[in-house]
């Protein structure tokens, strides 16, 4: 489960966590930036997971599941408002795309759509907002997973002409991802609590014959 945009203070983590009501192992990104903006937990018992990276706006992990042996890795992102600062994530992931020849998720908080299309009121988008994003994509060799549920992802929850809805939040996945769970999909749910649709991706394991499910959550 990855829970992205925390708003926790590190000296609160404890707490927060304690009254999740889960014990499971946890990894977060404080040491890159101070709200450590992005939480990893997991079910020991389904997943072994090794941290490898991060930085502000990103967890890069290996994931082996338990039961059929299965690795791939994993990246949680949690991109920057800031269009210059997710310039230096696209450049990340893909730095990181060079180094992978295994099955990959790339999944979160983009905070920038990917074509026109996917914002619905507003400002229109200029093409050199989705430019970066578009290469980066291009480069590093990800798509869009096969995906249903809420077409925009995020809004700001006004009604009429005030409404603005976005596509930011996806799943992103690369070739050998798709050679090995080429059946699987996100779930994109209506949002609760937060402004964000939250997203389950779940792939059936071959092996257990059973299905997978990995949970995101922009809090």
């Amino acid at each position: 489960m990855g829970v992205v945009e925390t708003r926790v203070k590190e000296k609160n983590k404890v707490s927060v966590f304690r009254n999740i009501g889960l014990n499971w192992p946890m990894l977060e990104n404080y040491e890159d930036h101070y709200n450590g903006r992005i939480w990893l937990l997991w079910n020991p018992t389904l997943f072994h997971v090794v941290r490898l990276c991060s930085t502000s706006q990103l967890l890069h992990v290996q994931v082996k599941v338990l039961q059929s042996n299965f690795c791939f890795y994993a990246t949680v992102i949690y991109a920057s408002n800031d269009g210059s600062c997710r310039q230096l994530l696209w450049d990340k992931i893909t730095s990181l795309a060079t180094t992978i020849d295994c099955p990959w998720i790339v999944f979160g908080d983009f905070n920038n759509v990917l074509v026109a299309e996917e914002k619905e009121g507003g400002e229109l988008i200029h093409p050199r907002e989705i430019m970066g994003f578009q290469e980066c994509l291009h480069n590093a060799g990800l798509v869009d997973m096969a995906h249903t549920g809420c077409q925009f992802t995020w809004s700001n929850k006004s009604e009429g002409d005030h409404r603005i809805a976005t596509k930011i939040d996806r799943s992103l996945v690369n070739e050998a991802w798709l050679d090995k769970c080429g059946q699987s999909i996100s779930l994109f749910l209506t949002p609760v609590l937060s402004d964000h649709s939250p997203c389950v991706v779940v792939w059936p394991d071959r092996v257990s014959r059973r299905e997978v499910p990995f949970k995101f959550f922009n809090a």
